[in-house]
């Protein structure tokens, strides 16, 4: 029998971090089932056949879990973004901590303890921005493998980008390729950006934009003031293109936890800083913090930000990670406190050596994927660094994502040296 035309009847066992439920069979190929959740029977179909697993299109629940729950979004589940809104919030944070200690568990890390997940203080409108390709003048989004969804509405938006949008939904975008919807949470601005030409905007949406901005061949130009966001306190002037923290209110706890976890009183070196939302932060009680940002109008973005807060002792470097911490080895620069906050690749394994070979006495790890940071964390353990417990974040509700933020202290031999 071809094996996309068998009718697969399994129980899911558990949850998946990108694939789905999961259903293990006894001498055969493991299920993945987007859509399935622990604890239920299901009916499916194969559609992709692994070496070790099967993909299988859900077609049919026969008991169904208690945490299965009404999705708020039209568009799921076609669109790919929020691939757990049938689950109970409180289960999502549940399956994200059993995720964060698989990884743990994959290195050979089962002394570290997960603490369970801090969950978003918001699970709708949480987002300060959402990004569209633009589809025959139409914005959309993607589904599960990529091909675009024409969409009205993305619920995950703050309630005054939504309310732009609507207005967008009246606009000819045809001459763009890509719009960005920005709405600050803590301030009244409002950005929209669009790669490609730049069409003629409603006058109730140019009304309600702070700052329009446009790029062709590579630069932006922008009509208006310049967005304005706030951060814990701090205010950070957000440029068009510019990355920022996603979800406002739950960086603000991310923030919190970073600085009880960087605690000490010396040199701080903030990697991968951004425009310094960590760095200010930790500066604010008068630490001295050098901020590392490749990406140069983000840090510009930090400067400014710098002079807007009033905040003194913040230096800012546009520089590689490897070659920013080869030099430093090479210097012998003194650090306290490395905290580092890679991209979903993780430190990797030059960059990690490194970083042991600076010899802070603290290093404050915030990762995006708990793979790579157990990857990154094992290589620390290996080089004298240990670590108690490691504290899940929800930034992303009702998607795979989970952040983490770790401690590692340096020991004896470590610190010596």
């Amino acid at each position: 029998m071809n094996p996309f035309d068998e009718v697969l009847e399994v129980d899911i066992a558990r949850l998946g971090n990108g694939v789905g439920g999961i259903a293990p069979r006894e001498g055969s190929r493991t299920v993945f089932v987007r859509r399935a959740l622990p604890g239920e029977r299901i009916r499916c179909t194969s559609s992709r056949v692994g070496r070790r697993h099967l993909e299988a299109e859900l077609k049919e629940i026969l008991s169904p879990s208690p945490h299965r729950v009404e999705p708020f979004c039209p568009f799921f589940p076609e669109c790919g973004g929020c691939s757990l809104q049938h689950l109970a919030y409180q289960r999502q944070l549940y399956w994200k901590r059993q995720w964060v200690a698989r990884a743990f568990r994959r290195a050979g890390l089962e002394r570290i303890d997960v603490l369970p997940t801090i969950g978003s203080p918001l699970m709708q409108g949480y987002r300060n921005r959402v990004s569209f390709d633009v589809v025959d003048g139409h914005p959309a989004l993607h589904r599960y493998r990529g091909d675009p969804l024409p969409v009205d509405d993305c619920p995950l938006l703050h309630p005054r980008g939504r309310k732009l949008m609507t207005g967008l939904l009246e606009t000819d975008l045809s001459s763009c390729r890509r719009l960005t919807v920005r709405a600050s949470c803590n301030t009244p601005d409002t950005m929209i950006e669009l790669r490609g030409g730049l069409p003629e905007m409603p006058g109730r949406v140019l009304r309600e934009t702070t700052c329009l901005a446009s790029r062709i061949d590579g630069n932006w130009t922008e009509k208006g003031d310049r967005m304005t966001e706030v951060l814990a306190g701090l205010a950070f002037p957000v440029p068009p293109g510019c990355f920022f923290q996603v979800n406002t209110k739950a960086a603000e706890v991310l923030v919190e936890q970073v600085v009880e976890l960087a605690d000490g009183d010396g040199p701080v070196l903030d990697l991968y800083g951004g425009m310094g939302c960590f760095g200010l932060a930790l500066a604010r009680p008068g630490r001295a913090v050098h901020v590392v940002e490749r990406n140069v109008s983000t840090l510009n973005a930090g400067i400014e930000a710098v002079k807007m807060n009033g905040i003194t002792g913040v230096s800012f470097e546009s520089d590689y990670a490897r070659r920013f911490l080869s030099r430093a080895v090479a210097e012998d620069r003194k650090v306290d406190t490395a905290v580092v906050d890679p991209p979903r690749s993780g430190l990797g394994k030059r960059v990690t050596r490194l970083l042991a070979r600076l010899s802070p006495r603290t290093v404050v790890y915030v990762s995006c994927n708990p793979f790579a940071l157990a990857r990154d964390v094992k290589i620390l353990h290996d080089n004298g660094y240990t670590a108690e417990e490691a504290r899940p974040l929800d930034l992303f509700p009702h998607t795979d994502h989970v952040e983490c933020v770790i401690r590692l202290s340096a020991g004896p031999e470590r610190r010596s040296r």
